[in-house]
């Protein structure tokens, strides 16, 4: 969520206070020109900068990323860029715990927890009245507990409703998922992009799609007597994309399951901290969805390859005792020629000794195996999806037939060779995206008959 506003306030850096105003994602400095030109020449980066606003907030701008070329001295007006800024509504700026609303958390924990269906009458009563209830605050909310990396948080999810009592407004109320971060310690505004990160990243995952909104994230604190209590919100440039929520198109939490749901959660928010995340492979929205084209082939191709290895490490090594004793029977004769040279391994000398070693320690699984080994493992998984695109495209083809063409398409890309995407291709495609679905549900302790129902929902 973004301001739609203008902010007007006053911010001080380096013990010197600037009036300011701030337009989406710019601030500007006011000055008379040149006026304080030279008291930012050298700021490139600064991770935060607080003032005060017109409205008499604090306000906490984060990421500040200043012009970073020499004649910047001599434009008459000082502007920089903000990633996100924190509006508070009382002193404190430590939290405990942080609020999220979005339409995609409505698709992953369905709304319609909130209503007791068995309460409900389609027929009116006599006098024309309906009546239904609301399920107890027990029944429409779910915990758990995930870890990523060092640090350890509660995800609380709750759906929550309103009744509104404007005159003029046509809805009765609404109902909407909320999902909370609560920490066993206080935390800044230093920390808030990484939580944020962490729920876009699983909410795109699940919904398979990058046009996720995350629409409000609000700051709160526990008082002396335990009760959470707001102290700002949390306000972030992202684009607003019109993501449209669709529960029977999203991996809910039912799909994945109680036990389950905490392992995955920090499956995909761990990604970024190991710099695996690789989102290119998923459709911005329901339009990009419905097209390939070779850049997205081999983003995908890319990203299974990327998830293969994480998952099966030296795959071939460790299954294949001929393949092994052959590896390490070279890696031994390099060596031993290493040694008898009576140099080092990066002098010059065995320089070419040096660069076979290196490319025998990188061989093992080639592309076709891995292909035909996730046919042999997950078959039964991806099947159903596999044949319904086998048929749209008109394409005869065993599995190992499929991992050939795989193979040598994905090659053929990575050279340079841009050969048209034909109906092998096409089914490819979707078994590739699929098949970096199962490996990310394998890892995350999911069963396979859960995997194929989720594949069976969302592709």
């Amino acid at each position: 969520m973004k301001p739609n506003r203008i902010i007007y306030g006053k911010l001080r850096i380096k013990d010197t206070v600037y009036p300011f105003f701030m337009q989406d994602q710019l601030v500007t400095i006011t000055q008379t020109p040149y006026e304080h030109n030279n008291d930012f020449s050298d700021l490139t980066v600064v991770e935060k900068i607080v003032g005060l606003t017109n409205g008499n907030k604090i306000i906490a701008l984060m990421n500040c990323r200043f012009p970073n070329h020499p004649w910047r001295v001599l434009c008459s007006s000082i502007t920089f860029s903000v990633s996100w800024f924190v509006e508070y509504d009382t002193e404190e700026q430590s939290f405990d715990k942080i609020c999220f609303k979005s339409t995609a958390l409505n698709a992953f924990f369905p709304t319609v927890r909130a209503i007791d269906g068995s309460s409900f009458d389609n027929q009116a009563a006599a006098d024309g009245s309906y009546r239904f209830s609301i399920r107890p605050i027990k029944d429409r909310t779910r915990k758990f507990v995930s870890t990523i990396g060092d640090d350890s948080v509660t995800v609380l999810l709750t759906v929550a409703w309103s009744i509104s009592a404007r005159l003029e407004d046509p809805q009765i109320g609404q109902k909407f998922t909320e999902c909370s971060f609560i920490f066993d310690s206080e935390r800044n505004a230093d920390c808030l992009g990484k939580y944020y990160l962490w729920l876009y990243n699983f909410l795109v995952f699940v919904t398979f799609r990058q046009c996720v909104d995350i629409d409000e994230v609000d700051l709160l604190k526990n008082d002396s007597s335990g009760r959470n209590h707001k102290i700002g919100s949390a306000y972030f440039f992202a684009p607003y994309r019109g993501f449209v929520a669709d529960a029977r198109k999203t991996i809910t939490f039912e799909d994945i399951g109680e036990d389950r749901v905490g392992t995955l959660f920090s499956n995909v928010a761990m990604r970024r901290n190991d710099h695996r995340f690789n989102p290119l492979y998923i459709p911005e929205n329901d339009e990009d969805a419905r097209t390939v084209d070779i850049v997205k082939w081999i983003s995908a191709a890319l990203a299974f390859e990327g998830e293969f290895n994480a998952n099966y490490p030296n795959y071939k090594y460790q299954s294949d005792e001929d393949f092994r004793n052959a590896k390490n029977k070279l890696m031994e004769t390099i060596e031993e020629q290493i040694k008898l040279s009576g140099r080092g391994k990066n002098n010059k000398v065995n320089s070419g000794y040096k660069r076979f070693r290196d490319l025998i320690d990188k061989a093992d699984t080639t592309l076709e195996e891995k292909i035909i080994f996730m046919f042999d493992q997950y078959a039964t998984v991806i099947d159903a999806v596999q044949q319904r695109y086998m048929e749209a495209n008109n394409v005869e083809a065993t599995n190992r037939e499929l991992a050939f063409r795989w193979a040598a398409y994905r090659n053929s890309i990575a050279h340079g060779s841009l050969e048209p995407i034909k109906g092998m291709d096409i089914v490819n495609y979707a078994i590739t995206k699929m098949f970096i679905y199962v490996l990310v549900l394998e890892s995350s302790g999911i069963s396979k008959e859960a995997q194929q129902s989720i594949i069976e929902k969302m592709f």
